[in-house]
């Protein structure tokens, strides 16, 4: 299987996250309107997903992808914990302030932001692991940008 590319993988993240943002600001006034603090979450759970796009935009580096893989492990387990537990005043039925089907919309879109997290972070480390030489621009790529160097003099 060939490896991800990485002007491929970045956008198409940048979009899932926000596809997660719309998702969690439509449901901001069910969220005010079933309790309080529901859309006080939903609202960070916003600015989380619009940071992650940003960041997506300005770097490359792992802890992004590391970011965007808890971003999307986050948004469907949040859900199914609700489905299964609810939560203290809002019961169990997220359809409430999130629709009838924009519920299972969040948990498709944080599923395939994990799996193609997932699927950059591996290509990475294999990378690293099994040092090859860098023949094309997309090989380039896939390396991970050096840290600057600090001198502790």
């Amino acid at each position: 299987m060939p490896p991800l590319r990485q002007d491929v993988a970045r956008p198409v993240a940048a979009v899932l996250l926000l596809a997660l943002a719309a998702l969690h600001f439509q449901a901001v006034p069910g969220g005010f309107g079933t309790e309080s603090y529901l859309g006080v979450f939903l609202i960070l759970a916003v600015i989380t997903a619009l940071a992650g796009v940003a960041a997506f935009l300005l770097d490359d580096r792992d802890r992004v992808w590391w970011y965007a893989l808890a971003q999307g492990a986050a948004n469907p387990l949040g859900y199914l914990c609700n489905r299964l537990t609810g939560l203290p005043l809002a019961g169990d039925v997220p359809e409430r302030w999130y629709g009838a089907r924009a519920g299972w919309s969040l948990v498709f879109l944080g599923v395939l932001l994990f799996v193609l997290a997932l699927g950059v972070l591996i290509a990475r480390h294999r990378r690293r692991r099994l040092p090859q030489p860098v023949l094309s621009a997309d090989d380039r790529d896939l390396l991970s940008i050096p840290r600057p160097g600090r001198s502790g003099r």
